[in-house]
């Protein structure tokens, strides 16, 4: 997906921006949008794929997540664990 804004506060925090971006090229790290916000972001490492949230997230959100990510990367990726930093 591709989008452009002029000001991404409407999906980010400005304190969140360096956790997902680089700076000084604009590349977005893969990230995970919750509810019309970019709430985490997530790396794969191994056979996991390791989320680490900037919101607090409800055991039925970390659990939707999970659900979600294993099934979209398990034959792709080989992921077999999801682990929230």
């Amino acid at each position: 997906m591709i989008m452009r804004y002029k000001n991404r506060e409407c999906i980010l925090e400005e304190k969140h921006k360096r956790d997902v971006m680089i700076i000084t090229s604009g590349i977005i790290l893969p990230t995970i949008m919750l509810n019309g916000s970019i709430s985490a972001r997530w790396r794969i490492s191994g056979a996991k794929l390791i989320t680490v949230p900037f919101v607090k997230m409800t055991k039925e959100t970390r659990s939707t997540v999970a659900e979600f990510g294993k099934k979209l990367l398990e034959d792709a990726a080989g992921i077999t664990q999801v682990v929230f930093e």
